[in-house]
This record gives C-alpha cells, sequence and structure tokens, in this order.
C-alpha cells in the first residue's frame, strides 16, 4: 500500500512536470505577445501594458525573447574575447578604391556583391579614420580609409562614407554596448562593429549627421521632449518628381530622436534614395519608391539600414512604427507597405534595459542634391500628409503631440511651394510642396496690368506685372497692399509668402505741376508781436506716389519761391529731413526742392518760419502787410519743367525756355514767375 502510494506521488510530480516544460515555452511566447497592441490601418487598439508591435512581427518577437539568453551569453563571449585582444591588425589589403557596401553573411543573405563581413566578423572604425573587417576569430580580411572611399547619403541629413553603412537583414536587432554594437539575428551573433575613435573620445570627422541639416528641406517637430514608447504614422507615397535625375534624392520619414541628438529612429521612404544609400544593391531602385528601417548614430558616425528594402508606388499608403518592447529591451522600427503587404524592420538595444530617455518626434521631407548642384524646383516631390499619428510612453499611455513647423529656405533656396499645415493636428501634418498665395491685381482708367486677373504663386516664388499706360498717360501711383510704393515697370512681388494686392493709377502726361497739399497758412505781420523768434509749428500731410520731383511752391500751379520774413525751416517724416529756406532776411527765397527727404506714401512735414534778424515776421506776404501767396507742396512732372527749375541761375538757356516779364516760359507754360 505504501509503494503505491509513492506510485502515485511520482506519477503526479512527472505530469506537473511535463505541463511545466510545456507551458513554459509558451508562457515565454506570452510575453512577447501578452497585451500588444493590435495595428490596424488607422488606429490601435491598447490591449495592455506591453508596448505595442505589428502583429506579423509578434512570432519573430516571441522567438528572440525565447534566445535572449542565449544571445546575451554569446556577446559576453565575444567582449570577453575582444578583452583578450582578438583582434590582430594586418593591413596588408587595401581596398579602398573598389570598397562598396558591405554585405553581412548570415541564413538570409546569399548576395555576392559588395565588401562580405563572415558570419560572426568584427568591423572596426580606427580612431586613424579606417575601417577593418576581421574575420570570427580576429583575422584581418582587409581596410579602408574612411576619408577616400566613395560618399553615399542617408536619412539624417548628411552624407558619410559607404565604409559607415551596414546593411542588416529585416529582423535583426541592434545592441550598443558602450563603443560595440552587436547585430543580432535569429538568435546568433553575425557581426560587431567597434568605434575606436567613440572609445577613445576622438572626433575622427567621418561625417556629422545633421537634423536640421542642409538636407531637411520642411518639417514638423514636436515642441517638447518626452519618454515615448511608441510613435506611428501613415502616410500616402506622392507624386514623383517632374525631373528624375538619378543624381538627385527625395525622403520622406517619421521618426524619434533623443535630446540629445545621439541618433535618430526612423522608417524611411524615399524616391532615388537607395540607389545612392546602397543599403539593397541587388534591387535596381532608380527613379523608384522604396523604403527601409533606419538606425543613424550620430555619436558613433555609422548608419545600420535593414534589407530587402521595401517598394512603394505613388499613392499606396507607408505605415512607420518606432516602438519600445518592454519584453526586448529594445526599440523596433518598422515599414510597412499596407497595400503589398510587405515590410521591413530593424531593432536596437539602445539603453542596456533602460526604458525610453526624451524623445522628440519628427516628420520629415528631405532632399539630397548632387552638390553642387542645388535641388530646384523640379525635383521635388508631390504634397505628402502624414496621418493616423499617435504616440505612447513605455507603459502605453497616450502622449500628447503639439508640432511645431519648420521649413529650411536657406538651404533649398529653390524649392517653391513649401508650407507646413499642422491646421489638422495633433493626429494629422501636411508638409506641402504646392502651397500657393494669391495677388489680385487692379488697374485705373487709361492703362492695363498684366496679368489682370487674380493670380496664384507658389510659396516663395517670385512674380511680375507689367504696367501698360494708354498714349499721353503715365504711371501715377502703385499701391501694394493699400501702400504707396516706389513706382516701377514691370513690378516684382519677390519670394511670395503672403497675399497681396496691387493698384495702379495712371496720369496724363502732359499735366506738368501737380499740387499735392497746401504747404501751412500763410500771415503777414501783424500775427506775432515784434522780435518773437518764430512761429507755431504748421503742420500738413500728403501722399506721394513716388513720380517726378517735389517742391515746396509759392503757389499750387506754378514754380516759384516762397515769400518770408526772414526764412523757414521744414521738415519732413518718415525721413527726418530738414530743409532751410535761405538768405535768413525777408525775400522771395529760392526754390527748394524736396524729393530727398520725401518717400512714397504719406509724407508728414512741420513747417516753422523763423525770425532770425529780429523784428517782424511773416509767411506769403511780399510786403509784411497781407498775404499775396499760398505755398504749396507740388510735384513737377515735366522734364522741361524740371530742368527750367534746376537752371533759374543759368544764363543760358534751351531754346525752348524763355526769360520775360510774366517769368520762366517752357514752349508756351509759365513754368516759374517773375519774383
Amino acid at each position: 500500500m505504501k509503494n503505491q502510494n509513492n506510485s502515485w506521488i511520482v506519477s503526479v510530480i512527472i505530469v506537473f512536470f511535463m505541463i511545466f516544460l510545456f507551458i513554459t515555452p509558451v508562457l515565454a511566447a506570452y510575453e512577447g505577445n501578452n497585451g500588444a497592441i493590435v495595428t490596424t490601418n488607422e488606429n490601435l487598439v491598447d490591449n495592455g501594458a506591453e508596448q505595442s508591435l505589428p502583429p506579423d512581427i509578434q512570432n519573430d518577437i516571441a522567438e528572440k525573447i525565447a534566445a535572449q539568453e542565449k544571445v546575451e551569453k554569446a556577446i559576453a563571449e565575444r567582449e570577453k574575447k575582444l578583452s583578450e585582444h582578438l583582434l590582430k591588425i594586418d593591413d596588408s589589403r587595401d581596398i579602398t578604391r573598389e570598397m562598396k557596401e558591405f554585405t553581412l553573411q548570415n541564413d538570409a543573405s546569399t548576395a555576392e556583391r559588395g565588401n562580405v563581413v563572415p558570419e560572426g566578423g568584427f568591423i572596426q572604425f580606427s580612431s586613424e579614420g579606417k575601417t577593418r573587417v576581421f574575420s570570427s576569430d580576429g583575422k584581418q580580411l582587409y581596410y579602408a580609409t574612411d576619408a577616400n572611399a566613395e560618399q553615399i547619403r542617408i536619412p539624417s541629413g548628411a552624407e558619410m562614407p559607404v565604409t559607415h553603412l551596414i546593411p542588416v537583414p529585416s529582423g535583426s536587432s541592434i545592441h550598443q554596448m558602450g563603443n560595440k554594437d552587436h547585430v543580432i539575428y535569429k538568435g546568433k551573433v553575425i557581426c560587431t562593429v567597434i568605434d575606436q575613435g567613440n572609445d577613445n573620445n576622438i572626433n575622427h570627422n567621418v561625417f556629422t549627421p545633421s537634423p536640421k541639416g542642409n538636407s531637411w528641406v520642411e518639417f514638423a517637430e514636436t515642441d517638447t521632449y518626452s519618454p515615448i514608447g511608441q510613435f506611428q504614422a501613415f502616410w500616402k507615397i506622392p507624386n514623383s518628381p517632374l525631373l528624375t535625375p538619378i543624381a538627385q534624392a527625395n525622403i520622406l520619414f517619421n521618426g524619434l530622436q533623443p535630446n540629445d541628438g545621439s541618433l535618430i529612429l526612423q522608417p524611411v521612404t524615399g524616391f532615388n534614395f537607395d540607389t545612392h544609400n546602397k543599403i539593397d544593391p541587388n534591387v535596381n531602385a532608380e527613379n523608384q519608391w522604396t523604403g527601409s528601417a533606419w538606425i543613424c548614430s550620430t555619436d558613433n558616425g555609422f548608419c545600420f539600414g535593414s534589407k530587402p528594402i521595401v517598394r512603394f508606388s505613388e499613392g499606396e499608403v507607408a505605415e512607420g512604427d518606432v516602438i519600445w518592447s518592454k519584453s526586448l529591451k529594445e526599440y523596433v522600427i518598422t515599414l510597412k507597405n499596407k497595400n503589398t503587404n510587405t515590410q521591413t524592420q530593424n531593432s536596437t538595444r539602445l539603453f542596456l534595459r533602460v526604458p525610453p530617455q526624451n524623445y522628440r518626434a519628427v516628420v520629415v521631407y528631405e532632399a539630397h542634391p548632387s552638390y553642387p548642384i542645388q535641388f530646384e524646383d523640379e525635383l521635388k516631390v508631390g504634397t505628402t500628409t502624414f496621418y493616423g499619428m499617435s504616440a505612447k510612453d513605455a507603459n502605453s499611455k497616450p502622449i500628447s503631440l503639439n508640432w511645431n513647423k519648420n521649413i529650411l529656405y536657406e538651404s533649398h533656396p529653390l524649392i517653391n511651394g513649401l508650407y507646413v499645415d499642422t491646421s489638422q493636428a495633433p493626429s494629422t501634418v501636411t508638409l506641402r510642396t504646392d502651397y500657393t498665395y494669391t495677388i489680385t491685381p487692379t488697374a485705373g482708367e487709361h492703362g492695363t496690368i498684366s496679368p489682370n486677373i487674380p493670380i496664384k504663386v507658389l510659396a516663395k516664388s517670385n512674380q511680375t506685372f507689367t504696367i501698360t499706360p494708354e498714349s499721353g498717360y503715365v504711371v501715377d501711383w502703385i499701391i501694394v497692399d493699400g501702400n504707396p510704393v516706389i513706382p516701377q515697370n514691370p513690378y516684382t512681388f519677390p519670394q511670395v509668402t503672403a497675399n497681396h494686392t496691387i493698384f495702379v493709377t495712371f496720369i496724363s502726361d502732359t499735366q506738368p505741376i501737380q499740387p499735392l497739399v497746401q504747404a501751412g497758412t500763410p500771415f503777414d505781420s501783424s500775427k506775432y508781436p515784434q522780435n518773437w523768434p518764430e512761429s507755431d509749428p504748421m503742420t500738413f500731410q500728403c501722399n506721394w506716389s513716388g513720380n517726378g520731383q517735389v517742391y515746396i511752391s509759392g503757389n499750387a500751379s506754378s514754380l516759384n519761391g516762397v515769400w518770408a520774413d526772414d526764412g523757414f525751416t521744414i521738415t519732413i517724416q518718415p525721413s527726418g529731413a530738414t530743409f532751410n529756406a535761405f538768405p535768413h532776411y525777408a525775400c522771395q527765397h529760392d526754390i527748394i526742392e524736396l524729393t530727398s527727404g520725401m518717400r512714397p506714401g504719406l509724407n508728414t512735414f512741420t513747417l516753422i518760419v523763423r525770425n532770425w534778424g529780429s523784428y517782424s515776421m511773416s509767411y506769403g506776404s511780399s510786403t509784411g502787410y497781407g498775404t499775396d501767396q499760398i505755398p504749396y507742396i507740388i510735384q513737377v512732372n515735366s522734364p522741361m519743367g524740371i530742368t527750367a527749375a534746376n537752371q533759374l541761375s543759368t544764363e543760358k538757356m534751351p531754346s525752348f525756355i524763355i526769360r520775360n516779364e510774366t517769368g520762366l516760359v517752357v514752349n508756351g507754360t509759365v513754368m516759374v514767375e517773375s519774383k
């Protein structure tokens, strides 16, 4: 009986042990899937605390979790070997001239193009600017000099040598440990990248990726840094450029960047981009939309891009996810073509099991010109709307996205139509390349303006209007946005950044003199006591079109000197110019031209009569008793009248100018009366 009881107990223990063996891997897999956020086309449904991952990579995550201990053991062994000086330097084979993109040997890669890094190999970025490749047992295979290697473009606003781009198979994980990055694929360490420059605090100036640098055209960024555990966005692939030279590339992405700017995590779509970065040399990406998942480090000076790349066509929808996995303690970057259900994915263990730090989210349109050629307007892609955007922290709690707009005009002066539209934020931001402003032209009688209808103008582009007066007329006023400007024909709005109006008036070219405003009120010697130093200020205003020349004259219809005892000063605002009537005694003063002190638009005059010589004071009076002048500010339009005014003191006059008892006569018109 006792033996039977013992047998029963043993049987129960065996059963429970078998259940335990069966359930353990299930629980391990469940850890990767438990509470996962299921991704749909437009939204996320949060089922628990685990940070979301796209459903079609959850199995891969479960496999990674199960293999995590094995991976960490393998990394520890590699770290130990490296500490024992495993790598043996042998710079006998220089392949700088023929250096192409790396090919990492693994189960998913059979490509023979590029420069092979054997499975388990090492890539070393040395402090002297050399990239060395070693086998898994530490034997050096070849090296290349970074400064002399082919330059490629990366989606972080910079160029870099091809030696610093490491294409990794989709599904890889990058484990960052100090100055080493271990590339993990299907539970194996397939490559380790060592940055000696970083380890020795040496900046070997290979390249300097610079978000907001010379390749970012327009973008939106969150206004604060937050511990973001997930950032998701969708966007339709826009129209391709009108011109498609292979030397130019366009890039669109959403991404995360920490507050120290040390790296950027980005699911990237690009037109012609894969042709330049050569992440997947087996695919012809010329004049094609393609995409991949990127991890670009500005600290270490190199990038990881996933392969194979994903193809896109215009109008297809891209989904970009950057997600923190609690189970894996790493960020997973995924780019998916929602129409073809194809994707590429990359991940990185950046902070050694530390939860996400402060990040900003960005959505970016980037353009890579072929320097020194500038990126022209015909090379840009169409407008792109990033929609369905959402962010959560490491515990799946929603984070508010508040967007700031940025357009880097100075980097791309030839690209027009740029505008960052955040009117539907926070979930939607549109990076426009077709934004327009409207200029509305109007012409008065006796002339035309062309174009003569409201015209839409691309942002930052120029728009010119041609003004044509009728015969016998000239341009009088050009009023832009309600304000007079200096007349120019044609008139150009440079680098338009707002809506505008332009209104043009015309005047007969036979009207030699045009009165602008009465120049104060005349008075005789009875107005002020003897020896009174100066008159009260007289203030008056007029608008000036910018045409002709401006004078103060004794009357409104002709050009002659003003009587004043002793003299006067006249100040004009906004220019601040001051003019004096000399000599300082009672007389009809010389003609005073005011043009240099005038500004198109409203001018304000202040006139003060001065009693420099004591005794009486008068203005507009030839005798001191009563007034016989009403001074005016006038505009002289006739070139002949201007010539006459300038030559009053000249004895020899042109044949068309006659001086007689009435004054100076030009072609029968009295231009300057006799004193």
